[in-house]
């Protein structure tokens, strides 16, 4: 019993005795006393720090470790700490094959300190060998050996002792503070760095772990793989999440293409290895209420980026890639000096090796939407050929113009649906020498001046501008109640030839003219109408409201005149002329005052017709207006083989308007004449000679007065039987009266009332004489009174006869009775009116006389 008693005593006591040796083990650890500095100065001398610890323990089953370690630089700067290093060693190789394995390396609140630009070393001496347990001779890391990617495959053991290996690493809560000098404030803090690499071999490296960014953690990144260091075959894994941009970040950034200055950010990122030995990714990054400076513009919203490819490790080049940047709402400021701000940006743009595509942004510039494609081709001459789309009402386009395009449209008030297409190509190197065209389809549109002095409406038309200027093509216009098409070129030199293809239902004009502000210089224009042709050259001034100063050459087509004279007087109209009028003109004005033109024109014609059939050869005119008066001081034409003049002057400033002028026809041969007017007469001949001074009102023809005169001789005017009686007198026969033909007349007549009147209108025939009094009225009534003679050769005729023949033939003519003619020229109507009074008188004497 006491035996046993003593045993257990001695049992606790030994147990006792072991934990307080234990205790203080753990309290002290493996150096306790002087032996501590010694080990110090031991490690600093190999390895040229200044190394610290509280203790070293050798525990079973957690092997060696360094309590509270600290490492600084020979000038005193922290370089590393950490609360505990523990390395587990497998003691079974060490015995028998003398080789260390390294198991686990773990190191616990970890802290580095990463200066950026350390200070330069005055260089090392050389290592020197080491012994571990006083036993076997352990090199340390030769300084001839050079770190590339073919002497990673040796794994760890490149870093180690040729008989020493590590199989693990594990870093628990550690920090990295950055600086980028020593002695400057922190840069960066790395918090939670929570890793863990294994190797294995052959020499595969496979981690995990994570760590965050911050003293306050913005940021967090997450990443696992594993790569095997000789083959190279790997697969990673990497995800980050940021809620900030660090200002180190940012200043890192200042000099750089891109520049992201806020936002937050999402990436995830997978790395494997390919059979043909180059490396496969795929990234995915998603930046929220970010902020990205390219060239100056600022990029503010939320944007993804997708990329995947192969990168080639041996030539460090990415072998072909693919991916697209997505806009989810994005507002860009600053994009270029004409385009400060673009808002509400959606849509993608893909890239690939040399190629960007916009595959459709939509967004707004001002009020305007707009939605665009294309491409920036070779990354190196940044070549971009693009389309802009834009839908909108003119009325948003013109609130997006600047001031000086906003005074050239003036007080012009413009409304209608716009579609607009731009389209830009050039190198984004050298904008200035980048081309942008512009197609604009306008629908419904209309154009009003206050004074609706211009007033468009339903306008249809296709616009262009772009580097040779400004193009309106199939443009349609109403215009006072008229359809009109135009087409036009306007480029951006003002001296460079500008183009105008005008066309309505009334007339074409298409010209080539010249800015010389503020004044158009006409090169060369056509105009073309129903009744006029014209080539003509000169300036228009104030285009908003155009005053002409025209020459040139014009075609008058007479036959298409009737309805525009017409409008202006009934009797024009009724003249129905027709031919073609050539010649000169000069003509200044504005272009919607026709009255109020000043024009001279000279013209000709070969042949003119009037009332359609009466011809007049080589007609001729000189024509004059100012002031609203229109004169013609001269017109000559050839009128059957003989001739006609004419002036007039027209006054244009009174309603009625009033003229005066005169027409002068000298030995026109009536035979020729009645062919063209188709008289029922067949042989119908003579030659004229008329004259006569007229005025009156052109608006008013029963205003007209006038006089003037015709004389027609050696003719052929008018066959009768009417006389036939009077060639059977008693006792005698007059011939030639079975059939009369008057071959003269003459007469001088008055125009007044409407009607022509004549106190001496003279008919000769052979044996007859007729001499008529009395009117013809403007609408072909007659009013007239004839007198019947025998001629003077009957008379003399009857004389050569001799006998009673002279007094048969006297006495029978103061018993022919006079007649009234009334009716119309067509359809004349006689009727006896009785003895002219002087006849009456000869009778009575006559019978006083018993003859």
């Amino acid at each position: 019993m006491k035996a046993r008693r003593r045993t257990l005593f001695q049992s606790i006591l030994i147990l006792g005795l072991l934990g307080t040796l234990l205790i203080v083990y753990l309290h002290f650890g493996l150096c306790p006393g002087r032996l501590k500095p010694i080990a110090v100065k031991t490690i600093n001398d190999f390895t040229q720090t200044h190394v610290d610890f509280d203790k070293i323990l050798i525990l079973p089953f957690e092997g060696v470790s360094l309590h509270r370690l600290t490492v600084r630089d020979k000038n005193g700067n922290p370089l590393f700490s950490t609360k505990k290093i523990s390395v587990n060693m497998r003691l079974i190789p060490f015995f028998k094959e003398k080789r260390i394995i390294i198991s686990n390396v773990v190191l616990e609140n970890p802290l580095y300190t990463l200066v950026l630009e350390p200070a330069k070393d005055v260089a090392a001496k050389p290592p020197r060998m080491t012994q571990i347990s006083g036993q076997i001779p352990v090199p340390v890391v030769s300084d001839k050996k050079e770190l590339g990617l073919e002497t990673l495959e040796e794994g760890p053991e490149f870093f180690l002792p040729e008989n020493v290996s590590l199989e693990q690493i594990e870093i628990t809560n550690g920090s990295v503070n950055v600086k980028k000098k020593p002695g400057d404030p922190v840069a960066e803090e790395i918090r939670s760095v929570n890793i863990r690499m294994t190797f294995q071999k052959p020499p595969d490296l496979v981690f995990d772990g994570f760590l965050k960014l911050g003293r306050l953690p913005y940021a967090e990144i997450s990443l696992e793989g594993a790569w095997n260091l000789k083959t190279g075959v790997h697969a990673f894994h990497l995800q980050t999440r940021s809620n900030q941009v660090p200002d180190w970040l940012l200043a890192y950034q200042k000099d750089h293409f891109l520049i992201l200055k806020s936002g937050r950010v999402m990436l995830e990122t997978y790395l494997s290895s390919t059979a043909e030995g180059k490396t496969f990714f795929r990234s995915q990054a998603k930046l929220y209420d970010s902020l990205i400076n390219v060239r100056g513009a600022a990029y503010s919203g939320r944007m993804d980026i997708n990329a995947k490819g192969l990168f080639d490790t041996d030539t460090k080049t990415f072998d072909r890639y693919i991916g697209s940047l997505d806009f989810v709402d994005v507002n860009v400021k600053n994009l270029s000096e004409k385009i400060p701000e673009l808002k509400n940006l959606h849509g993608k743009i893909s890239f690939k090796p040399d190629l960007l595509t916009i595959d459709g942004i939509t967004g707004h510039y001002r009020s305007l939407a707009f939605k665009a494609y294309g491409t920036l081709q070779s990354f190196k001459e940044l070549a971009l050929d693009a389309t802009i789309h834009t839908d909108s009402k003119i009325s948003e386009i013109l609130a997006i113009l600047s001031e000086e395009q906003k005074k050239l449209i003036g007080r012009l008030q413009i409304s209608g649906d716009c579609q607009a297409v731009t389209t830009v190509r050039g190198t984004l190197k050298n904008p200035k020498t980048m081309a942008a065209d512009h197609k604009i389809l306008v629908r419904h549109g209309s154009i009003t001046s206050p004074d609706k002095k211009i007033n468009l409406s339903k306008i249809d038309a296709q616009l262009s501008a772009g580097e040779s200027g400004f193009q309106i093509s199939r443009c349609n216009f109403i215009a006072g109640e008229k359809t009109y098409s135009l087409n036009a070129s306007i480029p951006k030199l003002s001296s460079a030839p500008h183009t105008c293809d005008l066309h309505s239902k009334d007339f074409d004009l298409a010209a080539v003219y010249t800015l010389d502000s503020p004044q158009l210089l006409v090169k060369e224009a056509v105009f073309k109408s129903n009744a006029l042709s014209s080539t003509f050259h000169g300036r228009i001034s104030n285009p908003s409201d155009p005053v002409v100063d025209i020459e040139g050459n014009a075609d008058i087509f007479l036959g298409r005149t009737k309805t525009l004279a017409a409008s202006y007087a009934p009797a024009l109209g009724d003249a129905d002329l027709n031919g073609t009028l050539s010649g000169a003109f000069r003509l200044k004005g504005a272009w919607n005052k026709p009255l109020l033109w000043t024009l001279s024109a000279k013209a000709a014609g070969d042949p003119v017709f009037i009332k359609k059939n009466i011809r007049l050869d080589k007609f001729a005119i000189q024509f004059h207006m100012k002031n609203r008066m229109i004169d013609i001081p001269y017109l000559h034409a050839q009128c059957y083989r003989g001739t006609l003049s004419a002036n007039l002057r027209l006054d244009l400033s009174k309603p009625e308007m009033p003229y005066k002028g005169k027409i002068f026809a000298d030995k026109v041969d009536l035979k020729t004449m009645a062919r063209d007017i188709k008289i029922k007469e067949t042989d119908f001949a003579g030659l004229a000679v008329f004259q006569i001074m007229a005025e009156g009102d052109l608006k008013s023809p029963k205003n007209a007065v006038g006089e003037g005169s015709l004389s027609i001789r050696n003719g052929r005017l008018w066959k009768t039987d009417l006389f036939k009686a009077m060639g059977k007198l008693p006792f005698l026969k007059v011939e030639g009266l079975d059939f009369v033909t008057f071959h003269d007349l003459t007469t001088t007549f008055n125009v007044h009332g409407q009607r022509v009147w004549t106190q001496n209108l003279d008919l000769s025939s052979d044996p007859i004489d007729l001499s008529l009094k009395g009117s013809v009225g403007f609408d072909q009534t007659l009013d007239l009174v004839m007198d019947i003679q025998y001629s003077n050769s009957v008379l003399l005729g009857a004389m050569d006869t001799g006998g009673l023949a002279p007094f048969i033939v006297r006495q029978a003519g103061d018993f022919i009775s006079q007649y009234r003619i009334s009716g119309t020229l067509k359809e004349p109507k006689y009727e006896k009116a009785g003895l002219p009074i002087g006849r009456v008188i000869g009778k009575k004497i006559s019978n006083l006389l018993g003859a």
